[in-house]
């Protein structure tokens, strides 16, 4: 599912700056996001035992050998896929590999990234909009047009991640978080906000390819705005829920809404 989100993500994009998708690099997000998050179950599993019998985490305890099989087969992908990608693109993959390692594995005095107070989510949300918007940001792009393409993405990540610091307060123990700084009721607000920040800087790039918004692509436009107002009421409706697969399926699921949305449109169309 999350690697599926982070190949509709970055295709969204193609699509918003009317660029034709490298199949190669959505091969790669695929693959690199299965590796991250397949090593990512293997070691935090680890540093739950405690809660190896309760929700999401047996599920997660009792297919580890399936999880490595994944792991190294999304591995042997990446290489190859990494291979026949612009070699341009190879120090932004070491920088943004560096804070994915980090994060997942405890290389920092025995801690991971993620163990740090106010990192966690942030760190997800960098590496995502940066990752799902890379092809496009070494392209000769107007410097605004790059700032508000990854600002945009970066808005829409956070919102999404918000509650699920707000679900993990009780297992993140004594670290400190967004939700723990600001409050639940004004963590919620704030998520809210960056929804309606990343719409208005996708909408005001479109805006300025098509020359204003009488000359918007109105199946890109019917996508974003669908697939906006349900992430909103996604994260709205997050509150008090406590199901994994509401986080896992719905709120993960908003990664790929506004792309498959915009996919099916237009395969519908053709």
């Amino acid at each position: 599912m999350i690697s599926l989100g982070a190949v509709f993500s970055t295709y969204e994009s193609y699509y918003l700056l009317a660029q034709e998708p490298d199949w190669d690099y959505l091969s790669f997000v695929f693959s690199a996001t299965m590796v991250v998050y397949s090593i990512h179950r293997i070691i935090g599993i680890r540093k739950l035992a405690s809660l190896s019998d309760q929700g999401r985490f047996v599920i997660i305890s009792n297919y580890q050998k399936h999880i490595q099989v994944y792991a190294f087969t999304a591995l042997f992908c990446l290489g190859y896929f990494s291979l026949q990608l612009n070699t341009l693109l190879y120090p932004h993959f070491l920088i943004m590999g560096i804070l994915s390692i980090g994060y997942t594995l405890p290389l920092i005095a025995g801690k991971r990234l993620r163990d740090f107070h106010y990192v966690k989510i942030f760190i997800i949300a960098i590496v995502w909009s940066y990752v799902i918007n890379l092809p496009l940001i070494i392209e000769p792009l107007p410097l605004w047009t790059t700032g508000q393409l990854l600002t945009e993405k970066f808005c829409f990540l956070l919102a999404i991640t918000i509650p699920f610091d707000i679900r993990d307060r009780n297992i993140d123990g004594d670290l400190k978080t967004l939700p723990s700084l600001l409050g639940i009721r004004s963590a919620y607000a704030f998520s809210l906000i960056l929804l309606v920040v990343g719409f208005y800087l996708t909408l005001n790039i479109r805006c300025s390819m098509d020359h204003g918004l009488d000359g918007v692509d109105q199946v890109w436009l019917l996508s974003n705005v669908i697939g906006y107002l349900c992430t909103a009421l996604l994260v709205m409706l997050s509150r008090n829920k406590k199901s994994d697969y509401y986080y896992g399926g719905l709120l993960d699921g908003t990664l790929w809404l506004k792309g498959s949305l915009l996919l099916m449109v237009l395969l519908i169309r053709s």
